[in-house]
């Protein structure tokens, strides 16, 4: 499964990049995907994002880590942000 993750604020300054192109194996021990795999991948890909807090949208939707994803759907990091 090919997804593109994009990546906003502190993340994609981590990344030196506004997404990663993963390329993932849909069926690790015969389940689907979840967000959870996802976040491993991640961290395993951007080690400093295991230090950052971050919530996955997909499909501009917040999901939870038992949520399954499918390809094709937009999936993106969105780490706290404030403001003023």
């Amino acid at each position: 499964m090919k997804i593109r993750v994009l990546l906003f604020a502190g993340l994609a300054d981590l990344a030196k990049s506004a997404f990663l192109d993963l390329e993932l194996d849909p069926l690790k021990g015969g389940n689907p995907l979840r967000v959870a795999d996802l976040r491993a991948v991640i961290e395993l890909k951007l080690p400093q994002a295991a230090q950052t807090s971050f919530r996955v949208a997909v499909d501009h939707t917040y999901c939870q880590d038992d949520f399954l994803i499918e390809e094709g759907q937009e999936i993106a990091l969105i780490p706290p942000v404030s403001g003023g």
